[in-house]
């Protein structure tokens, strides 16, 4: 009886080590991880059907005072202020028209008190509309963290001057973001019927590494076993208890 008792014994403390070897690797599901997107479409306001376009003709293009914009507010889409970066945006080119393709200089700007500031540029990029071939999007050289909301203003540029530029719009209903001004930033009047078809994508913006403690963290790390140290260990402990029993005997 004793010797049974003895081999249960020894078999208990060969078995341990793999089972905690297993459970000390923090598997798990290897379907998790975090997935940054990229694709255009996770912050808007339209519908996602453009039924029209807007432009402005005549070579409004180069002039600063005529476009169009969309204001995020991002607590619509969940966002902190200083904790979300923006990493593209796009516009819709489902239509085609007589001219087109035309290019659009988008801004990025922060938002102040309901007005862009267009004194801080946060980003731009140029995209193409009104021939069509779908949605046109940038994605930015690198993320850009937003310390409130902003807005995307589909704007003339001298870049571009001398030619038209058009932005497409949704059937609504019109959820007040989106505005339009032949007369500069101060007159931008807010649509009652239509939502442009201009998103952004956002994520939540990488913290900072973290900095180890002074001293590298609560000291030297305390030495560990491996898997046939511990198996080495445990046949020597069976082997003094086996002779022990023996010796009673």
């Amino acid at each position: 009886m004793k010797r049974f008792v003895l081999v249960i014994c020894v078999l208990v403390l060969v078995t341990a080590p793999v089972t905690a070897a297993v459970m000390s690797r923090g598997e798990t599901d290897a379907t998790g991880g975090d997935s940054r997107a990229t694709t255009c479409g996770n912050a808007f306001y339209d519908d996602g059907t453009g039924v029209n376009a807007a432009y402005f003709g005549g070579g409004h293009a180069g002039d600063p005072d005529f476009m169009f914009g969309v204001l995020f507010n991002l607590a619509d889409f969940g966002f902190t202020p200083g904790a979300v970066e923006i990493v593209a945006f796009c516009a819709g080119n489902d239509m085609g028209y007589s001219g087109g393709p035309w290019n659009n200089v988008v801004f990025i700007y922060p938002d102040n008190g309901g007005t862009p500031n267009d004194g801080t540029v946060l980003g731009q990029g140029t995209i193409s509309t009104g021939d069509g071939t779908g949605q046109d999007e940038i994605t930015l050289a690198s993320p850009v963290t937003l310390s409130g909301d902003f807005w995307l203003m589909n704007r003339g540029d001298a870049s571009v001057g001398a030619t038209d530029f058009n932005m497409e719009f949704d059937g609504g209903p019109a959820t007040g973001h989106s505005y339009v001004s032949a007369s500069g930033i101060a007159d931008l009047t807010p649509h009652d019927d239509r939502n442009y078809v201009l998103r952004a994508t956002l994520q939540e913006a990488a913290g900072p590494t973290p900095t180890p403690p002074p001293g590298g963290g609560g000291g030297e790390p305390i030495p560990t076993m491996n898997h046939y140290g511990m198996l080495a260990m445990i046949a020597l402990l069976a082997g003094v208890a086996i002779l022990v029993v023996v010796r009673k005997k």
